[in-house]
């Protein structure tokens, strides 16, 4: 049964993978200007992170993370920690602990993404503030339940994001307003105060056994995500027994590492580059 589901949900999050955009200019609609594809290419993508699709991955996703929470408990060696795994026995007696990311985790924010878009407009800093003070997120289907039922059993949710410290206040009303527990008045959440989420992790790791880790970008699980695209294939099969069991990761097709590797995170490119990158990373 738990090998059926593992399957499905694989399936399912491979989904964004096939997502080709139109390669064309389009009229914008809303602010009639000429957009250029940079802009389509997250178009659909954006619009997939609203289809029943994306709520039944979203779903299965959650549905096998309570299943392997389960079995997790009962092993007392069990770790969805790199670091915990690699220092051998010593973190068993320690207070178990879930880590999951915050955005296109436990908190949607496709509608931030479509703002953007109906208005020309890409990613900036301010634009991204000012979304996190509306409390506009809504909860990923399956996410506050299992959040809750990990408290009932005694498990820590640590909420582990790049939200920077100065919108913790407003995401922690946003979490509060959509039902997520926050122990100890919300200290398990942790914004970006400039450490990496690997060294977070980390010290997340020293106080608590970590049963797993939930996310929608390889950097939500190993530090290998800010590589060469090939080489975070290569690192994500490093951990091949883990995805679906220790690591639950949810379908992300409008943004994350996996693009930016195809760039060489090199956030200078012209839109022109961006799209020839594009091209050339095509494999027909």
């Amino acid at each position: 049964m738990i090998g059926r589901l593992i399957f499905s949900t694989v399936a399912c999050l491979l989904f964004w993978t096939v997502q080709a955009q139109a390669d064309a200019p389009e009229q914008s609609a809303v602010t009639g200007e000429v957009r250029d594809r940079g802009h389509h290419d997250k178009v659909g993508a954006t619009l997939w992170m609203e289809t029943a699709e994306y709520d039944a991955c979203a779903r299965q996703a959650y549905l096998v993370a309570t299943i392997m929470l389960d079995r997790a408990l009962k092993d007392p060696t069990w770790t969805a920690s790199t670091e915990q795994a690699e220092a051998g026995p010593g973190h068993e007696t320690r207070p178990p602990a879930i880590i999951l990311d915050v955005d296109e985790t436990v908190l949607h924010n496709a509608s931030y993404q479509a703002q953007l878009m109906r208005v020309g407009k890409e990613f900036d800093r301010e634009s991204w503030n000012s979304w996190c003070r509306s409390l506009s997120s809504h909860a990923i289907v399956g996410a506050r339940r299992f959040c809750i039922e990990a408290m009932d059993l005694g498990v820590t949710p640590f909420y582990l994001t790049n939200r920077r410290d100065e919108v913790r206040t407003s995401t922690l009303e946003n979490l509060r307003r959509q039902g997520f527990p926050l122990p100890d008045n919300g200290v398990t959440l942790i914004t970006n105060c400039g450490v990496t989420k690997t060294q977070r992790r980390a010290e997340i790791a020293e106080k608590y056994r970590i049963l797993m880790l939930l996310g929608d970008n390889m950097a939500d699980f190993t530090q290998a995500s800010r590589s060469r695209p090939e080489d975070r294939v290569m690192a994500a099969r490093q951990y091949a027994t883990w995805w679906g069991t220790r690591w639950i990761i949810l379908p992300n097709p409008v943004y994350g590492d996996w693009e930016n590797s195809l760039y060489g995170f090199d956030v200078n490119l012209t839109n022109p580059q961006v799209h020839e990158v594009r091209f050339k990373s095509l494999k027909p």
